[in-house]
């Protein structure tokens, strides 16, 4: 399953006020003020398109700004270049999904497509040839837009449309195209989710995930909505520890989508607190902890080992504020930076946070566990 079809079923999960509110009202006013966050700029202008002639164009890719919107992505100028590249990469997703979906939204507006064939052929121009990374498909469409976010909010959403059409047209059209072929294909590899930062992903899978569903299934608390994304690839382990932070975000009860603990004191109580859950865990429910082991499989094992001996080691005393300080140094080194910018950023710091220090606790298990400390693996 899913991590965010199993999330969606439990009967514990975590509701954000937001939630509570469009689940319990019948005010459609206030369905539109929870949901399409009107007091945001660039979320109100997506809005009222909604009402003109490319309301389907806003209606597949809202979910795109609201996740944007939520995660309190700066929207400043220094930063436009990864709003296009989120943009680019999010047309990019849902075209390689819904290729039809894709083409009926050109069908409908034909300037648009001739706008995103002509970016991709200025990306093209700009970037064949290189090593393609996100930071250098980024700064490569802001170079194609002409700097757009010094314009009006119109002319920062037309830009960002752009960039989201020719994402569509990059997983569809345009790779049926012998001269394309080679170079999208290298676009395509520099956002693969492994490159990017979970809360990059989560916004950019925003369209595809809100496909066929309702709106109050996609108001998930963005902790749980940024980590699901890490654990697409184990969802045993997801499930494992998305209980537990449904289970924390309970304890401390802060009800707006917006208001999760996530400053350096907070996060001493999430690292202490998933320690004892994942302890819990192993004395309890050893079956599963090897279902979660097997999952991963041995050689990435074998790579979590030498991670958590390297963390471990500098562990000096068994404190919460201890283990969290060097967690945070570990945090830094794996991703270069210790103190988040904006609330996407916090989130992502609490998920890789409490991941490792439910990994640090399973690691005497790890262990023990066949053929992962062999003489073949790395024990501990």
């Amino acid at each position: 399953m899913h991590p965010r079809d199993d999330i969606l079923s439990w009967s514990d999960r975590f509701l954000t006020r937001e939630e509570q509110l469009v689940a319990s009202g019948t005010d459609l006013a206030q369905h539109a003020d929870q949901y399409y966050r009107c007091d945001d700029p660039l979320c109100s202008l997506l809005f009222r398109m909604l009402m003109d002639d490319k309301g389907q164009f806003a209606r597949e890719f809202f979910p795109f700004y609201r996740k944007m919107s939520v995660l309190a992505f700066p929207q400043i100028e220094a930063s436009f270049p990864v709003w296009l590249m989120l943009a680019f990469a999010s047309g990019q997703v849902y075209g390689g999904h819904f290729p039809k979906l894709a083409d009926d939204l050109f069908e409908n507006d034909r300037p648009q497509a001739q706008s995103a064939w002509d970016m991709l052929a200025a990306l093209r121009r700009r970037l064949e040839g290189t090593r393609i990374t996100w930071v250098k498909l980024a700064k490569a469409l802001n170079d194609c837009v002409g700097n757009g976010c010094d314009q009006k909010m119109t002319k920062v959403i037309e830009c960002l449309q752009t960039a989201t059409c020719a994402g569509l047209l990059a997983s569809t059209t345009a790779r049926n195209d012998i001269l394309q072929m080679d170079f999208l294909e290298q676009v395509q590899q520099s956002t693969r989710p492994s490159k990017l930062p979970i809360h990059f992903t989560a916004a950019i899978n925003g369209p595809l995930v809100a496909h066929g569903r309702r709106a109050l299934d996609l108001m998930l608390h963005p902790l749980l909505d940024v980590a699901f994304e890490k654990y697409v690839p184990t969802p045993l382990e997801g499930h494992v520890i998305l209980k537990y932070l449904n289970q924390e975000l309970h304890r401390f009860n802060s009800k707006g989508e917006q208001e999760c603990p996530v400053d350096s004191r907070n996060l001493v109580k999430w690292i202490a607190d998933a320690m004892t859950y994942a302890r819990t865990l192993a004395d309890t429910d050893g079956d599963l902890l090897a279902k979660v082991f097997v999952e991963t499989g041995q050689s990435q094992l074998r790579v979590v080992l030498k991670i958590l001996q390297e963390v471990s080691f500098g562990i000096e005393e068994n404190s919460p504020q201890c283990i969290t300080d060097v967690i945070l140094r570990w945090h830094e080194s794996m991703f270069g930076w210790r103190e988040p910018e904006y609330y996407g950023q916090a989130l992502e710091r609490i998920v890789h946070c409490v991941d490792m220090a439910i990994w640090l606790v399973w690691a005497p298990e790890l262990s023990d566990f066949p053929d992962v400390s062999s003489k073949r693996g790395m024990a501990m």
